[in-house]
């Protein structure tokens, strides 16, 4: 009987770069949009802010700049969290050593 090792079946299930970044792109959309206009609608119907003027809609600004935002946010966590993982894999092999 040939059993896969570990290495070859952590490789075929990891997800690919592309769907993690379509994923994260996702979800920081939905949250610029919930952010930009249901949260604004919300406001102006509980009347805690004025209603928006007829002739300047600042949504889709507030829309892209969230997105902008919650996109770098989301960048730099990545960056921090793979520096993290580099470092702890160099002090597991230095352990091994």
């Amino acid at each position: 009987m040939d059993f896969p090792s570990s290495h070859e079946s952590a490789a075929e299930s990891r997800p690919r770069t592309a769907t993690v970044i379509g994923l994260i792109a996702a979800a920081t959309l939905v949250a610029s949009y919930l952010v930009a206009y249901a949260f604004t609608s919300a406001l102006v119907v509980a009347e805690i802010i004025s209603p928006i003027a007829p002739g300047y809609d600042p949504r889709p600004k507030l829309f892209f700049v969230t997105f902008a935002c919650l996109g770098s946010a989301v960048a730099v966590l990545l960056v921090v969290f793979r520096w993290l993982s580099e470092r702890q894999m160099q002090k597991i092999d230095e352990m091994n050593e």
